[in-house]
């Protein structure tokens, strides 16, 4: 149901990102000036110390982690989960509730297996919505906490970056009697500042929308599982199914796939609903 690739998209951003800046740089001839150890660990170390003050460790450190997977995109084979359930839905028709819990199972999607098991377990309308809405629910909140945490450094990074500053004028305000040296102090302290705003404006905070982006990929690939299990739960008409699941396709694949010429319901379908209706079996039941 899903496939993990590299995300080029953050690497170029990345590249683009610092080779401007550093290309910019290396042309005005003074590349030397913005290299400074000192401001460089004021700036990360106190974002980094602000960050475990403000959050527990067990939450900083696997968010930290889980940020490198921003370099990485999962794509849902939203296509794929709905031929899945289409193919459910002959099964619950032809063998009943009983069959979709010995498949359950096979999923490796999670959220998939248990919402397949609730429907086997002829769990009611209203549970079976609050149950999945609650999975969903948690799946948002411990995403948003890396997403926050990714905030509070583009937040701070800046803040430390200013502080760095105060403290090579402070430094520069000791030194005044030597004028020829006003100049390069000065300099040194405005490094601080510039690596502030590098770190927070083209690290933190884009950081976060990536993970914020990603959750809301997952979150609504689990809302379109949890509209396919109550269709099953009803046993709503496989055409019914297909259109409220599309719902939740993305555009763009939606859009890829009319372009490699594939039908959203696929053909067999058809053939067996044809079949179906052509027999003196009891109707499909609609809300």
């Amino acid at each position: 149901m899903e496939r993990t690739r590299i995300d080029f998209a953050t690497f170029l951003g990345i590249i683009a990102g610092f080779g401007l800046i550093g290309y910019t740089i290396y042309i005005s001839g003074h590349l030397s000036n913005y290299l400074n150890a000192p401001s460089l660990m004021i700036v990360l170390g106190g974002t980094l110390a602000a960050t475990m003050i403000n959050y527990p460790f067990h939450i900083v450190f696997p968010v930290l982690i889980v940020a490198s997977r921003t370099l990485f995109q999962t794509d849902f084979n939203y296509m794929k989960i709905l031929h899945e359930f289409e193919d459910l839905a002959q099964i619950i028709r032809v063998k009943g509730p009983v069959e979709i819990d010995k498949i359950s199972g096979s999923y490796g999607d999670k959220f998939m297996a248990r919402a397949l098991k609730l429907v086997a377990d002829d769990m009611k309308e209203e549970a079976l919505k609050e149950i999945l809405a609650r999975n969903i629910l948690a799946l948002q909140e411990r995403h948003h906490v890396g997403q926050e945490v990714m905030r509070s450094m583009g937040k701070w990074s800046p803040a430390f970056g200013m502080l760095g500053t105060v403290v090579g004028l402070i430094g520069l305000m000791s030194r005044m009697s030597d004028p020829t040296t006003i100049g390069p102090q000065m300099a040194i302290a405005l490094v601080t500042t510039f690596y502030g705003l590098i770190l927070s404006n083209l690290i933190f905070l884009p950081l976060s929308g990536k993970l914020k982006h990603m959750t809301e990929m997952e979150v609504l690939k689990n809302q379109m599982i949890m509209e396919g299990a109550i269709a099953l739960k009803y046993r709503i008409s496989p055409s019914d199914m297909v259109e409220r699941m599309k719902a939740y396709i993305p555009s763009d694949s939606q859009l890829k796939n009319i372009r490699t010429g594939r039908s959203i319901v696929a053909d067999d379908h058809y053939e067996a609903e044809e079949s179906y209706e052509s027999s003196n079996t009891t109707p499909w039941k609609t809300r």
